[in-house]
């Protein structure tokens, strides 16, 4: 639950939400936030302008301690203090030790080698998941999005289908200044309509959005 959702956003919120271009980002960052104002127990984003420079500090030091105890990801700790970060950036908060604040983050876990999923690993989790999720493992292998992207969300308008060649153009973060295009395969399609033909058959009206 948002406190901002409230009310109408204050400027301190828009100017930090505002600048916040990736669809991804702008969701984590303000998750990070709400964290914050939850743990500070502030009602207004404003409020967080207000503080004593070193109370804040000391606030977003016992806030990286509290993350911590509760065994978040380094990353995702990260994540949070830089929406922070940005947030008083944003608002001409300068005046912070963000080396010092820095210093109580969890060292970054090493990742793991990354690589694309096997052909013997995709028919696996393709036999055991749901039309719903059929459709999305074939569209993200096939076409490269994100989650994210899928759940920005991703409509029937964003599918254009290029009957020629039996795909679909996808429109990503259709309504974001992200916004790409990408292809997926002809199997993706297929299983696609396949999902969208057995919500109808389901009664379902689907619609455009």
């Amino acid at each position: 639950m948002s406190h901002q959702s409230e009310q109408a956003p204050s400027l301190a919120y828009s100017n930090f939400i505002n600048t916040c271009r990736s669809p991804a980002t702008r969701i984590l960052y303000k998750r990070g936030m709400e964290y914050f104002m939850k743990f500070s127990k502030l009602e207004s984003y404003d409020r967080i302008l207000d503080l004593d420079p070193k109370l804040l500090q000391m606030n977003i030091c016992d806030y990286i301690a509290f993350l911590k105890s509760k065994g978040l990801a380094s990353r995702t700790i990260a994540s949070y203090v830089a929406a922070i970060h940005r947030f008083l950036d944003m608002n001409d908060v300068i005046s912070l030790n963000w080396k010092k604040i820095h210093s109580f983050e969890p060292e970054l876990e090493r990742s793991t080698e990354d690589r694309p999923y096997t052909r013997d690993e995709i028919a696996i989790l393709l036999s055991k998941s749901s039309p719903r999720d059929r459709a999305i493992l074939l569209l993200m292998v096939s076409s490269g999005v994100r989650v994210g992207a899928i759940g920005y969300p991703l409509l029937l308008r964003d599918l254009q289908p290029i009957d020629k060649h039996h795909i679909y153009k996808i429109t990503c973060y259709r309504r974001s200044s992200a916004r790409y295009y990408t292809f997926c395969s002809f199997e993706a399609r297929k299983e696609i309509d396949s999902y969208l033909e057995w919500r109808r058959r389901l009664g379902e009206k689907l619609t455009d959005d």
